[in-house]
């Protein structure tokens, strides 16, 4: 039992190291280089595709972004995370129709945010239906957010994030109400 438990911390500690490194690494060419590396070591460590689509993404290599969020979504389909993920990639291309469609597969998976940041989905849709014109869609959404960051308690860790998807919603919803 205690070697086991020495195993995952120590398997545990290596993955925080490489998420780290990635995390820390400001140049995206060797963060590429630190995601694919980090894919080879850990290949069961689906969030390096996710992290690695952003990536590419940020590159404005959005088809490549979008490959990578789909593999992803292949290997585990109820992570609501990787919808959004490749979502991203067509709202980037500006394919607002197919993003809009696993925006809300993600949604539907998760949609009170048990097991993912829910709240940044809701604000990514919402921007997707500002683009397809449907503001009454938009404003629930960012109000939305709104309601789940406030409801979901202050969780240290990501209160600061939390606060800026609130003040990105708010933000959003003066613009549409003027």
């Amino acid at each position: 039992k205690e070697k086991l438990k020495n195993v995952l911390d120590e398997y545990a500690k290596e993955r925080n190291k490489i998420y780290d490194d990635i995390n820390n690494e400001k140049n995206i060419k060797k963060q590429e280089v630190l995601l694919r590396n980090a894919m080879k070591k850990k290949p069961d460590e689906l969030e390096f595709l996710n992290l690695l689509a952003y990536n590419q993404y940020h590159q404005k290599k959005y088809s490549l972004g979008i490959s990578f969020s789909q593999m992803a979504i292949d290997r585990n389909s109820e992570k609501s995370a990787y919808y959004d993920t490749c979502a991203m990639g067509y709202y980037y291309k500006k394919e607002y129709d197919k993003a809009l469609e696993l925006m809300n597969k993600g949604i539907d998976i998760d949609p009170e945010g048990k097991e993912t940041n829910i709240f940044e989905h809701y604000y990514n849709r919402g921007n997707v239906f500002v683009k397809l014109n449907r503001i009454s869609d938009a404003i629930n959404d960012f109000e939305k957010v709104i309601l789940l960051v406030q409801k979901n308690g202050n969780d240290n860790k990501i209160s600061k994030i939390k606060r800026n998807f609130k003040k990105m919603a708010e933000d959003a919803l003066s613009d549409l109400m003027e």
